[in-house]
């Protein structure tokens, strides 16, 4: 049995330890390093259509807040044409947005797409990066879509675009 000068002397090399450390946090308010980051650049390799893309290692991207004709509906061709020009083949940003879901039903990341600074495509350019997903209603490809939730970060940028 441990005597108290025993006991008294581990008590004070914990608390001196959680002291240089700083307070202890719950498990749950600590996201592992992967979980922290919410951007991401890589290539886009393929346009599937208005608002999916494929990007390198074959990971399927759904645009959040646009949603474009479908296959067979009038604007799908122009909508699909239009981001090809866009990202294919470019280096893109990815961004989640907190307030949505990673990914959706499909397993497909929900994101933002950012072009980066100085790019020029289908003769107009931009000294600044472009968010694509706004950059598609501006254009007149899209509509803002909020059925599964608004842009929790550039509502008013989605808002304006389609005004």
């Amino acid at each position: 049995m441990p005597n108290a000068k025993s006991v008294v002397s581990i008590a004070a090399l914990f608390l001196c330890a959680c002291a240089a450390t700083g307070p202890l946090a719950p498990a749950h308010d600590v996201a592992p390093a992967e979980e922290v980051a919410v951007t991401d650049t890589v290539l886009a390799v393929r346009v599937i259509d208005g608002d999916r893309i494929e990007v390198e290692g074959g990971e399927r991207v759904r645009l959040l807040c646009i949603d474009t004709p479908e296959r067979g509906q009038p604007g799908f061709d122009e909508s699909k044409a239009f981001l090809r020009e866009l990202v294919e083949g470019r280096e893109v940003r990815l961004e989640a947005d907190p307030a949505h879901d990673d990914r959706d039903r499909f397993g497909r990341l929900l994101r933002y797409v950012w072009l980066f600074t100085g790019w020029t495509v289908a003769g107009f350019s931009s000294g600044d990066d472009v968010l694509v997903n706004v950059e598609m209603i501006e254009r007149g490809c899209s509509k803002y879509e909020t059925k599964w939730g608004a842009s929790s970060l550039y509502d008013a940028r989605f808002t304006a675009a389609g005004d």
